[in-house]
């Protein structure tokens, strides 16, 4: 049975470090699968290696607005690009 969490609670396990996730319906928790983790990761560097000389182009002050706005919409889409995995409590 797969579950549904807020955006809110998914984008705030974002923040936190990719905390887990208590379900409130089962008490089961949740956490985010490694494949999705270096994904999200891999995002960030991802506009500087690709643009790099088109950033360096830019100036310093352009250069960091384009990667000031990057870095918000990745953080802002990373809900959607994270998958959960439900983690055994025993262990």
């Amino acid at each position: 049975m797969q579950k549904k969490f807020s955006y809110i609670e998914l984008l705030s396990s974002t923040f936190q470090g990719y905390k887990s996730i208590k379900c409130k319906s089962c008490n089961s928790r949740f956490r985010i699968n490694e494949l999705s983790r270096w994904s999200i990761s891999a995002l960030i560097p991802l506009l500087v290696i690709l643009f790099k000389d088109y950033l360096l182009s830019l100036g310093k002050t352009n250069a960091m607005l384009v990667l000031g706005l990057y870095i918000v919409i990745i953080i802002l889409i990373s809900p959607f690009l994270a998958k959960y995995k439900q983690i055994d409590e025993n262990k």
